[in-house]
């Protein structure tokens, strides 16, 4: 037993964290938290059977059996008698196998007791207990390699009296020897001393990496505390900015107070004026009448004749002009000085001394999804979404995020990129790389990296369907074995495996090849039972990585993991009602996982969830736009426009998403842009439609506003002919595979 020092075994192991005394009892929970088993129950709250660790907060349930049935820390027990041997010169021990309270002075290893003089001389006379080994504590605490003995060996929970000595390596436990015949005897197991090194070693490992994580952990904690402490800067810098724009607000306002007192103060002093100078004028003229009319009636009341008629014209003349001066008797100016303020305008205008701005998405649970991240085509615009969620991991439904999205080519300048805010917690990021080859797309919020960035993103050339024609690959023949074709029908691409998915319609299969045509291995056989077919037609692979399958025959769709192992199937044989099937002939899988069937014979379309349950229903038989006469394959391009090969009407016809019509294209003819019998269709990453010209013997491109563009093959068995092409698919990197339906093979272009 290697050497301890006593004093810090006694604070840093030996003293429970609740009750801060040496463990009475210790009782180790799940998350390795060690307390006092008294401890522990008075954590638990009435009417509950959980406990929440005083350490790490982890909720543990308790035992049906209370919490004396949580696991022992045996360790800590030993370490206890350790102490005590260590600190017996200092601190007596107490012997344990009688009830005198006398100082002990030996160990029984067999009894795990320690005795006093008496209880040792007991022993050696009791008939059970006289070849047991006793030590005594000095022994054990000057002899090391003793010291080993202290330990107490572990009991059967079941056989209280066996020891337990071997480990089951199937059930990963110690157990006795009663357990291992009762229990165990089929087991893989082995003694304990003999799995010790090896599992020592494992768990051993095991630390070694879990101490890996205490670096990234004490950096984190570095970071946050950082974080913290600039958050504590980033608050006074805060404060200081609001209350100096605050102070600059109020000292604005105290500026327009006295220009609103100033301007008050002035009309005040001209109304005023005003009304002075009216006041003196009226004055002297109530004067002026006043001192007239009172000379005047004197005189008439007390002048003779003579008196009178002197002054006569004089006193006329002075009240004829008094009468007529001009007098205005309302006043020049009025009491009105108005000022108006509105509260709710003014509140307006404050709302923009400034905002507090705080960012809730958190840049590692944010992602990127869409083709644009993963590649791009050199010319055109690529577009991806960024999704924005919260610290708790839930979409953030939020705005104004500071996305930062920086493209860089293998050579040149970075490519310039557009933010669209959706004002849902999602951004649109459009660009348009120049040059081809590997450019690093960084994504950052706040100068950190959201989840997966930067991004590496493959920019390649525009294909330019005038020169394709060029065989990669060609392979299969008629047959039934494998590899082999009776009328291949459907070919869908699973990319993640690189493999070809194709429906062997009349040998009621499906086959699976590489990319070079290598076979691989091959499912289904003629019959109704789930599994099997009759004439599987058009195949698709979901997001989820199943393979849908157009049971035709069977009306029905049939699901299948990517080893070609059954899963579910559904759709039956009826008419019009939604769900029923009537010789199912394309199906395709969206991003949004919807399944979408064309039903040949039904004259429409239905399009399903994953599980199989119809969402909705268009089309019916006719000539008009937006119905059909035996649609074939079907398929979707980057808008989620549903691509229809309406075979009899000799077009195709281009839906969204709600079976809503939005355009055709073709008729019947041999010429450049029109079909006799058009079959297979599909779209490349530029929504450019490819389609299979059945009766033609040939496949016509078109751009996403079905104008032709190109057109390659005719008729013979030579490589580059078809005879009846039948499927088509493009795999992200451009190869366009071909479905050589009458000649019973697969064609790579």
């Amino acid at each position: 037993m290697a050497s301890v020092e006593v004093e810090k075994l006694s604070e840093h192991l030996l003293k429970c964290p609740i009750c801060l005394e040496t463990y009475t009892t210790p009782k180790v929970l799940p998350c390795l938290h060690t307390f006092c088993r008294h401890c522990l129950q008075g954590l638990i709250h009435s009417g509950e059977n959980t406990i929440i660790c005083p350490t790490c907060r982890c909720e543990v349930s308790v035992p049906k059996d209370g919490v004396g049935a949580l696991s022992t820390n045996f360790f800590i027990n030993n370490m206890l008698d350790f102490l005590s041997v260590a600190k017996s010169n200092s601190n007596p021990v107490v012997c344990t196998n009688c009830e005198e309270q006398n100082r002990a002075t030996s160990r029984c290893i067999e009894c795990m007791e320690f005795l006093c003089a008496q209880c040792v001389a007991a022993h050696r006379r009791t008939r059970m207990t006289k070849e047991h080994e006793v030590i005594a504590l000095g022994d054990l605490q000057a002899q090391k390699e003793v010291q080993e003995k202290l330990h107490r060996p572990l009991m059967c929970t079941v056989h209280e009296r066996d020891v337990l000595k071997y480990f089951c390596e199937t059930c990963d436990e110690p157990v006795c020897r009663e357990c291992l015949i009762i229990d165990h005897r089929e087991h893989h197991y082995g003694y304990l001393k003999d799995v010790d090194k090896r599992h020592r070693s494992e768990v051993g490992v095991l630390v070694m990496n879990t101490k890996k994580r205490i670096g990234p952990l004490k950096e984190a904690i570095e970071k946050v505390a950082e974080t913290r402490q600039k958050l504590d800067c980033k608050l006074e810098e805060v404060r200081q900015q609001v209350m100096q724009n605050c102070k600059r607000c109020r000292e604005v306002i105290e500026e327009r107070e006295e220009e609103i007192l100033t301007q008050v103060n002035n009309i005040y002093r001209m109304k005023s004026k005003t009304l002075e100078i009216q006041l003196d004028e009226l004055e002297m003229m109530l004067g002026n009448l006043n001192s007239s009319i009172e000379f005047t009636e004197s005189l008439l009341r007390h002048g003779n004749e003579a008196e009178v008629m002197i002054v006569k014209k004089q006193m006329t003349q002075r009240l004829h002009d008094l009468n007529n001066v001009k007098v205005e008797y309302m006043p020049l100016e009025d009491d009105l000085i108005d000022y108006t303020f509105s509260t709710d305008e003014f509140r307006k205008a404050i709302e923009h001394i400034g905002d507090v701005k705080v960012y809730h998405a958190y840049p590692p649970y944010c992602f990127a999804t869409g083709v644009g991240i993963h590649r791009a085509k050199a010319g055109l615009e690529a577009v991806f979404l960024v999704t924005t969620k919260d610290r708790m991991n839930e979409i953030y439904s939020g705005r104004g995020e500071p996305i930062r999205v920086e493209i860089a080519p293998p050579e040149g300048d970075p490519v310039p990129t557009f933010v669209i805010d959706n004002d849902d917690g999602t951004y649109t990021i459009s660009y348009q790389p120049i040059v081809r080859g590997t450019h690093q797309v960084k994504i950052t919020m706040r100068n950190i990296n959201i989840h997966g960035s930067p991004f590496s993103v493959n920019v390649t050339g525009r294909m330019d369907f005038g020169k394709v024609g060029k065989i990669m690959a060609c392979f299969g023949c008629e047959g039934a074995g494998g590899g082999e074709f009776s009328m291949p029908w459907g070919v869908a691409i699973d990319d993640e495996n690189h493999y070809l998915i194709v429906t062997d319609c009349n040998n009621h299969r499906v086959q699976v090849f590489d990319f070079e045509g290598t076979f691989i291995f091959k499912f289904g056989s003629e019959g109704t039972e789930k599994g099997q077919f009759k004439s599987p037609k058009g195949v698709a692979r979901a997001p989820n990585g199943h393979i849908m399958v157009a049971d035709c025959n069977n009306h029905r769709i049939q699901v299948f993991n990517e080893d070609g192992r059954f899963i579910r199937t559904f759709g039956s044989y009826g008419v019009e009602r939604p769900g029923l099937m009537n010789h199912p002939c394309g199906v395709e899988c969206t991003a949004g996982e919807l399944v979408i069937v064309s039903e040949q014979d039904n004259h429409r379309v239905q399009l399903f969830n994953m599980n199989g349950e119809p969402v909705r229903q268009f089309g019916a038989q006719g000539f008009s736009k937006g119905q059909f006469i035996y649609p074939h394959h079907v398929c979707v391009n980057q808008r989620g426009r549903i691509i229809v090969a309406d075979c009899v009407n000799d077009r195709v016809q281009v839906f969204d998403m709600e079976g809503k019509y939005l355009s055709d294209f073709g008729k019947e003819g041999s010429q450049n842009g029109l079909f006799d019998g058009p079959e297979g269709v599909a779209c490349d990453d530029e929504d450019n439609i490819l389609v299979c010209d059945y009766h033609n013997h040939r496949i016509q491109v078109f751009d996403s506003n079905g104008e032709f563009v190109s057109a390659f093959g005719a008729f013979g068995e030579d490589e580059g002919c078809f005879k009846n092409p039948c499927g088509i698919a493009v795999t992200k990197e451009g190869s366009i595979i071909v479905v050589d339906s009458g000649n019973n093979r697969i064609q790579v272009f």
